[in-house]
């Protein structure tokens, strides 16, 4: 069975909408519990060169906050609105030129530190629709492939509980 966008979101909705503890917590550590949620869809998304993946998750909701830490606001996933990604695209581009490949579109930024989530958005190119983790620091070459796909990346993630599993 293929698992699709709605699925995940899905999933995400109905096991992680009341803040708990990750599977792997100890009961020693801090109070750290997680939580994933969805705001409405905006009305209108007109844009082509979008991975299907990613448009259907922008028609589902307009953005979301996955395995957020609740308490301390560390930890988790911002997955960006279609307004916000197309403004931190265009302000990584400027600040990150060198790294910046055309194509490149920021969707999401981790909780906690300066890590990017993008994904590759021109058709033309061989990787379209593969997911990358930039890091601030790093050049291009050290980013990790999270994913050949958003929904793979997702699949994984919500898998992992929020954990960066390729780290």
């Amino acid at each position: 069975m293929t698992t699709t966008i709605q699925d995940l979101i899905s999933t995400m909705t109905t096991n992680w909408s009341v803040p708990r503890r990750t599977s792997d917590s100890s009961p020693s550590s801090p109070d750290f519990e997680v939580a994933c949620t969805f705001d409405a869809p905006e009305p209108t998304l007109h844009a082509s060169d979008l991975p299907r993946d990613l448009a259907e998750f922008w028609k589902v909701c307009a953005s979301a906050r996955l395995f957020e830490d609740r308490r301390f606001g560390q930890w988790g996933l911002a997955i960006l609105s279609p307004l916000e990604s197309s403004t931190q695209t265009a302000r990584f581009q400027s600040r990150r030129s060198k790294d910046f490949v055309v194509g490149d579109r920021v969707v999401g930024r981790f909780l906690g530190d300066s890590d990017m989530l993008v994904i590759r958005c021109d058709a033309m190119d061989p990787d379209f629709g593969r997911v990358l983790v930039a890091h601030p620091i790093d050049g291009r070459d050290e980013w990790e492939v999270v994913g050949e796909s958003l929904t793979e990346f997702l699949k994984q993630y919500v898998a992992e509980e929020g954990n960066k599993f390729w780290e």
